[in-house]
Parts: C-alpha cells; sequence; structure tokens
C-alpha cells in the first residue's frame, strides 16, 4: 500500500528496501526475540496439546532437560538483546526506524512475561492493557 503510494510520486523504493533492511538485523533481531519469548512462554501448554514444535523442544533434542533447554533460550533471548541494543546504538538508519524496532522488542517483551495474551490470559496482562486503553 505504502509502496503503491510511493510509487504514483514517481519514488521507487523497493531497491532500497531490498539492499539496506532485508539482510538487516534491525528486522532479524526483534523477530528472534519475538519468537524465543513465544516458546519459552507457551512450549509448555503446545506440548500438553501436541501442537507445533518450537525452540526448546528443538533444543531438547539434543539430550538436554526442559530446563536447560529453557535456560539456553533465556540466554539466546539476553544475547539478542544486547545485539539489538548494541545495533540501535550505532545504526545508520533514521532514528525513528531504529527506536520502532526497539520499542515494537520492548512491547513484545512485556506482553510475554505475563502470559501470551490470546491463548494463556492472565490478569496482570488484562491490567495492563485496560490501563493502556482506558
Amino acid at each position: 500500500m505504502v509502496e503503491d503510494a510511493l510509487n504514483t510520486l514517481g519514488l521507487n523504493i523497493l531497491p532500497y528496501i531490498k539492499d539496506q533492511w532485508s539482510s538487516s538485523n534491525l528486522f532479524y533481531l526483534p523477530s528472534l526475540i519475538t519468537r524465543l519469548l513465544d516458546d519459552l512462554t507457551t512450549s509448555k501448554v503446545q506440548m500438553e496439546r501436541g501442537e507445533t514444535t518450537n525452540s526448546i523442544q528443538c533444543y531438547m533434542i539434543q539430550g538436554v532437560s526442559e530446563e536447560e533447554a529453557r535456560d539456553h533460550i533465556k540466554d539466546l533471548i539476553c544475547d539478542s538483546w544486547k545485539k539489538l541494543n548494541k545495533l540501535v546504538a550505532g545504526s545508520s538508519l533514521s532514528t525513528g526506524f531504529a527506536e520502532t524496532a526497539l520499542a515494537m522488542t520492548r512491547c513484545v517483551q512485556r506482553m510475554y512475561q505475563f502470559s501470551d495474551w490470546f491463548g494463556i490470559q492472565s490478569k496482570a496482562n488484562k491490567d495492563g492493557l485496560n490501563s493502556c486503553i482506558w
């Protein structure tokens, strides 16, 4: 939609996006953190229901316990946060874009702090959402 609007103005942004952003860790790291947080929060319920494979189950295939796998995923999340913060601090992209990537990831971290808001709802998340809206 945005691309179409800019194209009508004679601005072709697709080559710039492909060259500058598609391989950027500014997209990858927030996505990785989001995926790992989701797995950390919902894996027990998903395993009980026999649902999709997640990062914890994949790591457990290597012969570690669920607790060790969870600790490893927490370490990956921590390392990814460090990389993201360092990347945002030194980013050559616009400040607004870098800050948006960081803010989105913070929101996801908060969202998964007490459950996933969708399959596993908690009073803390409901209260947090209500405080944002009302």
